[in-house]
């Protein structure tokens, strides 16, 4: 039984042996698919002769073996770096960039300002300025001598940088020109252009002037917050407000606190002004301009948005300043608080303060922009920039 057993297992040792010898390659034919119209003959292809030659790149017939290559599947996404793979969609979407918008050539006033921002007035501008309103300031200085007489709260600052004097005439100039009796001013600043020859003249009467306003003004408490303007739309063209614009104002800017002005609006087309103030002062001090803010000369605006509704528009503005203010807070939330406020801002009485004079901040009458010059230019009295419309 054990010889048995032994002979057995030898045998089935060799059998798993030649199991497992490699056989020859399987080889594969693929025959075209006979065109049922044509008849089959089931006779085999006639061997190659001299005669008739065997075609060396038949297209019907193909050999495959083993070791066969397949090209890749375009559906296959397993390859890390494959540019066509799926994106994921818990990724966030790819930004694009928008497209850049095209340059045209606009017409722009430049202007010189008459005082630096930020200006405070020397005795010599003071009494030229005294001298140049005579008897036009007596009421307004006699005004506000009462009122720093009454110790106002909002005047101790004041009075800590400045003799009462100072304060006074530099506020009854400010009183003066709120109640409209410093005609033509921020019309003159507008105007006129510095490669004339009448401008220096002309300018040079109002350098006194200003240098009082501008430095009395920077002694009023400021506004950081919104507030309103409304004008006459006019022959302002709306690509003027082009978002991302700025808006440089030679003369002074007015707004109001709480509400759209409604005196001096004509009937017609409006434009509304949303203002994000940084620097505009705010003068509670005197009567009959409790809400109102003004801004100095050559304050620059940056335009964030336009909106339109029934035919009027609505322009909202941030102020640009030189510290850190809201430019660098999300744009998008400064706008949205904007556009909130000016949707529960209702409208002021129409006996209310005086109109701004200015009708649109940065812009002439035209739409034209004006741009800030350093000296005096020379050659065309309109400068031509390229800006984005």
């Amino acid at each position: 039984m054990i010889t048995v057993a032994i002979i057995l297992i030898l045998v089935g040792m060799v059998l798993i042996g030649l199991g497992t010898r490699p056989g020859p390659k399987p080889t594969y034919q693929l025959v075209e698919e006979t065109d049922p119209s044509r008849p089959t003959t089931g006779e085999a292809p006639e061997a190659a002769t001299p005669d008739h030659p065997a075609e060396a790149d038949d297209p019907t017939e193909f050999t495959y073996t083993d070791d066969l290559t397949y090209p890749d599947d375009p559906g296959d996404t397993d390859d890390p770096g494959d540019a066509d793979a799926l994106a994921d969609p818990a990724d966030p979407p790819e930004e694009i960039a928008a497209p850049t918008p095209p340059l045209v050539m606009v017409t722009t006033r430049p202007f010189v300002p008459l005082v630096p921002p930020g200006h405070e007035s020397t005795a010599a501008e003071r009494r030229k300025c005294r001298e140049q309103a005579g008897s036009e300031l007596d009421a307004d200085l006699a005004e506000v001598v009462r009122l720093i007489e009454s110790k106002p709260p909002e005047l101790r600052g004041m009075l800590m940088n400045a003799s009462s004097s100072v304060v006074a005439q530099e506020l009854s100039v400010l009183r003066a020109y709120l109640r409209g009796a410093l005609t033509g001013l921020d019309v003159r600043l507008r105007t006129g252009s510095p490669d004339d020859l009448r401008y220096d003249s002309q300018h040079e009467e109002d350098r006194a002037t200003m240098a009082c306003l501008v430095s009395g003004l920077g002694r009023l408490p400021t506004h950081h917050g919104v507030c309103f303007h409304r004008t006459h739309r006019g022959e302002v063209p709306m690509r003027a407000f082009f978002p991302g614009s700025v808006l440089t104002e030679p003369a002074f800017t007015r707004a109001e606190r709480t509400t759209f002005p409604a005196a001096g609006v004509s009937p017609g087309p409006l434009i509304n002004y949303v203002i994000w103030s940084e620097s505009g002062r705010r003068t509670p001090l005197l009567v009959g301009h409790t809400d109102t803010v003004l801004f100095p000369a050559a304050t620059r605006f940056r335009v964030l948005a336009l909106d339109h509704q029934h035919g009027d528009a609505t322009v909202y503005l941030v102020e640009e300043t030189t510290r850190p203010t809201a430019r660098n807070r999300r744009e998008h939330q400064v706008l949205e608080h904007l556009r909130n406020q000016a949707l529960t801002a209702g409208v002021g009485p129409i006996d209310g303060p005086t109109p701004s004079p200015v009708p649109h901040p940065g812009l002439d009458n035209q739409g034209h922009p004006f741009v800030l010059s350093t000296g005096n230019a020379t050659g065309n009295t309109d400068a031509e920039a390229p800006t984005v419309v």
